[in-house]
């Protein structure tokens, strides 16, 4: 299975992080309610960067600035899972940086935006 992933992604038909794969031209990520999912489906480390980055963008562009907290458990409400644990805020911080990195938002006193 890996073989064919490799050279689907070789092919430029997906992308494949190792962990995760999706449409090379997906433009958009569809939000899920993962409350909705059987228990042993439903674990966050199930959930792509790409969602999860999804996520915290249409909380930060929804509330035009809302600290960071506030942004990952809002988004994390929205994806239907209820505990920001140390685990869950380290990951959500990590994609708060990489958006941050890639120019979609910015932090300006202790506050993220889109960046415009």
């Amino acid at each position: 299975m890996l073989e064919c992933i490799n050279d689907l992604e070789h092919e430029g038909a997906i992308d494949f992080d190792g962990s995760f794969v999706r449409l090379a031209d997906m433009k958009s990520v569809n939000l899920r309610d993962w409350s909705e999912l059987p228990a042993n489906h439903r674990k966050f480390e199930f959930v792509s960067p790409a969602e999860l980055s999804e996520a915290l963008f249409v909380i930060v562009q929804d509330a035009h600035s809302v600290d960071r907290e506030g942004c990952m458990s809002a988004a994390l409400n929205l994806i239907g899972f209820k505990r920001l644990t140390g685990s869950i805020q380290a990951r959500l911080d990590e994609v708060i940086d990489d958006l941050i990195a890639e120019g979609r938002l910015l932090e300006r006193s202790g506050r993220l935006q889109v960046c415009v």
